[in-house]
């Protein structure tokens, strides 16, 4: 195919084009997002471990509950991760799958030798989430938009350069605005892959200051990294645009417009820290009250963000725009969440539950933008977030003179987006079982099942939507040895 090849790339090109792909709210979404990836113990009920103690995992929920370990100990965690996509769009389904494992957890806790009360400290190594996802969509849009017209819109260089818009100039030859003569009624089709992870190394303490009342910190640094890979066509399957319009008035090559793709690839290398504070009160050892406190997690990031583009006429004629990047940093502070739960122990039974709430309007860009882009970027935060709580609560049982536990719980996370269904809340299942081997070894299992709806637009607000069924399969293993 003849491809004329574009040699050079304007600055505004990056500004448009990266408005309508890259930094916004759905950035600060991806990382205010609760993960649920904790111990195999934890997980099996749900994570409602704010008010119940469960080992070194709890480090991440409460740090406080550490204080009931009466022994030092070692733990390994190993977790699977499957995430299933149905995507809908205008009436066209189609499912894709992704899959993931690795060591999800390393850590280290050692009980000082105390006349009485507890004092813990420990240190470990969690990954907190797993970006892993895949969707793919297809369908005919029989609108009157698309994204050329949206970029166009702009006035990108993108879509100028590829001859599928042209300027308009007044009668003195002074630049007015760019057109295109695409009116959509296209096929649009695309993939957008989605792979990272966000891992933390932790410091925490825990200590009885008075009986059965216990005080714990958790010192989080995190890293990571997030890969967007987005490949988007729009083709001229019913051959609306044929022999009689020429896209650009001054390109005779330009009729027959057969197909627009583009390319982008937002890549993150991330960091940040938090700090987490909670108590514990063991009441009677019946019943036990807690309450957390998380501050903001600063990220910082630096963005590397890649596109390129291609246009397609009559006989194989058509534009190529040659691979750019461009590179960014910037700063996202994620809100206060606040934390409370309380379990019952009835002996063969315990029973837990949890809740959080966050101020998710109060997530905030502060660093990497001029004064009037952090004031639009938050300002579009305020419109698009709400306050949302998220639940938890689960069931372990005892079973005496064997050592087995069984484990049941739930999650429900209600969506921090302000027009959210129910159908966007995500909510989880889960179950799992612990064993435990002459009180030093323990090995648990637990698997995890989620389901809810999400959407993505292409472009604009619902006029290119794809609606997203979303099924997240998890399962993990992990073992301690205490001594």
């Amino acid at each position: 195919m003849l491809l004329k090849k574009i040699k050079y790339i304007s600055v505004l090109m990056f500004f448009a084009f990266q408005f309508s792909f890259a930094q916004g709210f759905v950035d600060a979404y991806r990382l205010i997002n609760p993960g649920i990836l904790q111990t195999s113990a934890s997980l099996g009920m749900g994570n409602a471990t704010m008010a119940i103690g469960v080992g070194y995992g709890n480090y991440l929920s409460n740090p406080a509950t550490l204080g009931l370990m009466d022994r030092s100990s070692l733990t390994l965690s190993y977790y699977y991760s499957g995430h299933r996509t149905t995507s809908d769009y205008f009436g066209n389904g189609i499912q894709k799958d992704q899959f993931s494992s690795n060591i999800n957890e390393l850590g280290y806790v050692y009980r000082v030798p105390t006349v009485r009360g507890s004092l813990v400290f420990g240190l470990g190594y969690n990954r907190v989430k797993d970006f892993n996802a895949i969707s793919q969509f297809s369908g005919f849009n029989n609108g009157n938009n698309s994204l050329i017209q949206d970029l166009t819109s702009r006035n990108s260089q993108l879509t100028y350069d590829l001859r599928l818009s042209y300027a308009v100039y007044d009668n003195y030859w002074n630049y007015l605005y760019d057109e295109t003569l695409i009116n959509g009624k296209l096929q649009q089709e695309g993939t957008l892959r989605e792979e990272g992870t966000i891992n933390n190394w932790s410091f925490f303490s825990a200590v009885e200051v008075d009986k059965d009342l216990y005080l714990g910190i958790t010192l989080n640094l995190y890293s990571g990294n997030y890969v967007n890979n987005r490949d988007y066509y729009e083709i001229d399957s019913e051959n609306y645009y044929g022999d009689n319009i020429q896209l650009d008035p001054d390109d005779p090559y330009t009729i027959d417009f057969q197909k627009f793709y583009v390319n982008d690839n937002i890549s993150w290398d991330l960091s940040g820290w938090n700090v987490i504070g909670g108590f514990f009160y063991n009441f009677y050892n019946f019943l036990r009250f807690a309450g957390t406190i998380e501050t903001p997690i600063i990220y910082k990031i630096n963005e590397n963000y890649y596109v390129r583009g291609s246009s397609y006429f009559k006989n194989d004629y058509g534009y190529d725009v040659e691979p750019q990047t461009s590179e960014s940093e910037y700063d996202i502070s994620t809100p206060v969440k606040a934390g409370f739960g309380m379990s019952v122990n009835l002996g063969l039974l315990e029973a837990s539950a949890q809740a959080h709430i966050a101020d998710y309007t109060q997530t905030r860009f502060t660093k990497g933008f001029t004064d009037a882009e952090l004031n639009d970027l938050n300002n579009e935060i305020k419109d698009n977030f709400k306050v949302a709580p998220d639940f938890q609560a689960g069931v372990v049982v005892n079973i005496p003179f064997l050592d087995i536990h069984p484990r049941v719980g739930a999650m429900y996370f209600v969506s921090p987006y302000k027009n959210a269904t129910k159908e966007n809340n995500r909510k989880y299942i889960t179950a799992g079982i612990g064993f435990f081997t002459h009180k030093s070894f323990s090995l648990d299992v637990s698997a995890v099942y989620g389901l809810w709806n999400d959407y993505y637009d292409i472009y604009g607000s619902g006029e290119a939507r794809v609606n997203k069924e979303i099924k997240d399969y998890r399962a993990m293993i992990t073992m301690s040895y205490k001594f």
